[in-house]
């Protein structure tokens, strides 16, 4: 019985470094490519002369405390509203759902939204906003938060798991 747990242990460490190892590389992946859309001229959103000095973003060190399963729940008959950005835009958004999810013990919930003028086109119709906040804003990332942009398709690769 002791040699079966040991092995049963050993194959359970195996398959979650083997799960963080993946985990890291996609994030690795994600990255790359998020920093050679800005310096691809067709893609980028700097200018010109901010192409020539990007030299690529900064991340911060991967950290698996924060890679997270949550529980999605659909906002059923939702009600459209103007949504304030950092600019004097206010496009129309509704809530789309909320997830639920744990970090370091504590409950944490944030809200998706769905873009009115974005789900009309086809290449953004599964397009959904999931704005946050954390002690970083302001000091070491932008003042006006974050995001992550997750598909209601449900296909996506790991890292729109909020991490």
């Amino acid at each position: 019985m002791k040699t079966f747990l040991a092995i049963l242990l050993t194959f359970t460490n195996t398959i979650v470094f083997a799960q963080d190892q993946t985990h890291a590389k996609e994030i690795k992946i994600f990255q790359e490519e998020l920093n050679t859309e800005f310096k691809t001229p067709e893609k980028s959103p700097l200018s010109k002369r901010e192409q020539k000095k990007f030299t690529g973003h900064d991340f911060y060190p991967i950290n698996k405390t924060f890679r997270v399963e949550a529980k999605f729940t659909r906002i059923l008959d939702p009600l459209p509203f103007q949504m304030k950005t950092t600019t004097n835009r206010t496009p129309t958004y509704e809530k789309y759902g909320e997830v639920v999810f744990e970090i370091e013990g504590q409950q944490r919930k944030l809200t998706i939204y769905q873009s009115h003028r974005l789900r009309q086109t086809e290449e953004f119709k599964d397009y959904l906003f999931l704005p946050f906040t954390d002690q970083t804003n302001g000091e070491e990332t932008y003042g006006g938060g974050r995001y992550i942009d997750p598909e209601n398709s449900g296909v996506r690769p790991n890292y729109y798991r909020l991490q």
